[in-house]
C-alpha cells in the first residue's frame, strides 16, 4: 500500500487506445484486468477512495455504483492515474508537480486541483509540470492486452485481496502449498479438487463449486459465481460476479454476469458482461503454425500481429452463441453480436451483427434492448437509461 498524504487519487478514462469492445459500455478502469478491475486494484494499492473522471457518455451508465466523486476534484492536490495503466505502482514515487508520460500519453500526474481540472478536461498538462518518460509495460492499447497482462496481474491481485483463511470442507481434495482462501459464505461440495501447486486459489462470498469440479491456481472465483459439475478450471482464470462456468477453461477473464455453463473449451480469452455461450461452444487459442496470432477489433483495419502465441477470443457485452459454435484463433465478437450458425463466424464480427445460416443481418435495436432488459431482470438488475442511450449510439 502506498501513502499519499494531503492528496487524493483521481482515476481517469483518457479515451486513447483502441479497446473496443471492452470500453463500449464501461470506462477503461472498470475492465477486469486480473482478479480485480484496474480501479479496484488502484484503490487497494493506494489505500484511499479514488475519484473518477469520465467523458459524458459514461456518466450514469456505469459510474453511479462506484459511490465516489465523479468528475469532481475534492482536494487541493491530486494524483491523476490513467485508467489504462493496469499496474500503476511507479506513480507512488511522484512528487508534486511531476508527471509520468509515455509518448503523448500521460500515465500519471501529481498536480494541484486547478491543474488537474484543466488536464482532465483538455488532456493537456500545465507546461510547468515536470514530465518524465516512463516505460509503459502494462498500459492497455488493444483488447488482447488484458490477456497479455493477465498472469502478472492475477498474481498481484491474489495478494491484495482480503484473506479469510482456508475453510476446506470434508471430502474436498487439496493439492499444493499455495494459499487457498474460501469465503465462509461460499459452498464447496465434496469431491471438488483444489490444486494450488501453481498458484493461490480465492473463492469469494456466495460462490458455489459443484461436485467433481477441478480448480487449478492461480484462480479467482468471484461472488455468486457457480462452477458447474465436473468443470476443469485450468490455471490463470479471473471470473467476476454472478457467472456460470462449466467445461474446460484456462487463462481467461470473465468480466461478470456471463454464462459459459456447458462443455466446450475456452482458453486465453476475455468475455464481457451478459454473454451467453451455447452448449459446446469452443475457442481455438493456438495456430497450427505456432506463430503469433493476428487479430483486429476495428472494422476499417487489417488484422495485426498481437505478439501473442496464445489468444482465443475477445467477446464484447451481450454476445450470444449457438450450440456447437466454433470460434477461430483470435476471433473478436463486438458488442451485441449474435452467432446462430454452426459454421465458424468471421474472425471479426461487428457490433449487433446477427449471423445465421441465411447470412448476416443487423440486430434491430429496439428488439435488442427488449431482450437485454429481459436478461438483466433475470439477475435482478436493470438496464439504466444512459446505457440504453449508449447502446443506440453504438448501433448507429
Amino acid at each position: 500500500m502506498y501513502s499519499l498524504p494531503m492528496s487524493t487519487v483521481c482515476v481517469f478514462h483518457d479515451g486513447k487506445g483502441k479497446l473496443d469492445p471492452l470500453t463500449d459500455l464501461r470506462p477503461s478502469f472498470d475492465i477486469r484486468t486480473g482478479a480485480l478491475t484496474t480501479l479496484e486494484r488502484m484503490d487497494r494499492s493506494f489505500g484511499i477512495t479514488a475519484g473518477i473522471w469520465v467523458p459524458d457518455e459514461y456518466r450514469g451508465m456505469r459510474c453511479d455504483h462506484h459511490d465516489r466523486p465523479v468528475n469532481e476534484i475534492t482536494s487541493k492536490s491530486v494524483l491523476c492515474l490513467n485508467g489504462r495503466w493496469v499496474d500503476a505502482h511507479d506513480a507512488a514515487d511522484l512528487d508534486m508537480n511531476q508527471a509520468l508520460v509515455c509518448g503523448d500519453e500521460v500515465l500519471a500526474a501529481h498536480i494541484t486541483a486547478e491543474q488537474a481540472e484543466n488536464f482532465l478536461r483538455t488532456g493537456e498538462l500545465d507546461p510547468t509540470v515536470e514530465t518524465t518518460m516512463a516505460c509503459a509495460e502494462k498500459i492497455l492499447h488493444r483488447p488482447w492486452d488484458v490477456i497479455r497482462f493477465l498472469s502478472d496481474m492475477l498474481q498481484k491481485d491474489l495478494h491484495l485481496l482480503d484473506r479469510g483463511g482456508s475453510r476446506v470442507g470434508e471430502g474436498v481434495v487439496v493439492i499444493g502449498s499455495h494459499d487457498i482462501d474460501i469465503s465462509p459464505a461460499a459452498k464447496v461440495y465434496p469431491t471438488v479438487v483444489l490444486d494450488s501447486e501453481k498458484g493461490p486459489i480465492y473463492i469469494a462470498q456466495n460462490a458455489v463449486i459443484r461436485p467433481r469440479a477441478i480448480i487449478m491456481g492461480p484462480a479467482y472465483i468471484g461472488p455468486d459465481t457457480i462452477i458447474q459439475d465436473g468443470a476443469v478450471i485450468r490455471p490463470g482464470v479471473a471470473f467476476g460476479p454472478v457467472c456460470k462456468v462449466g467445461g474446460e477453461v484456462g487463462s481467461c477473464i470473465i468480466q461478470g454476469y456471463s454464462n459459459k455453463g456447458h462443455d466446450g473449451y475456452l482458453g486465453d480469452s476475455y468475455l464481457g458482461e451478459w454473454v451467453n455461450f451455447g452448449a459446446g461452444t469452443i475457442t481455438s487459442n493456438l495456430k497450427n503454425t505456432y506463430g503469433n496470432v493476428r487479430a483486429r477489433n476495428q472494422a476499417d483495419e487489417q488484422p495485426q500481429d498481437t505478439g501473442l502465441m496464445y489468444l482465443g477470443s475477445i467477446v464484447g457485452d451481450h454476445v450470444k452463441t449457438a450450440i456447437g459454435t466454433r470460434l477461430l484463433t483470435g476471433t473478436v465478437l463486438m458488442t451485441g453480436a449474435q452467432i446462430t450458425d454452426n459454421v465458424p463466424p468471421p474472425k471479426f464480427v461487428d457490433r449487433f451483427a446477427w449471423i445465421s445460416p441465411a447470412g448476416t443481418s443487423t440486430y434491430e435495436i429496439d428488439k435488442f434492448i427488449t431482450v437485454a432488459k429481459r436478461v438483466l431482470q433475470r439477475r435482478n438488475e436493470q438496464l439504466p437509461d444512459p446505457c440504453v442511450t449508449r447502446l443506440r449510439a453504438l448501433h448507429k
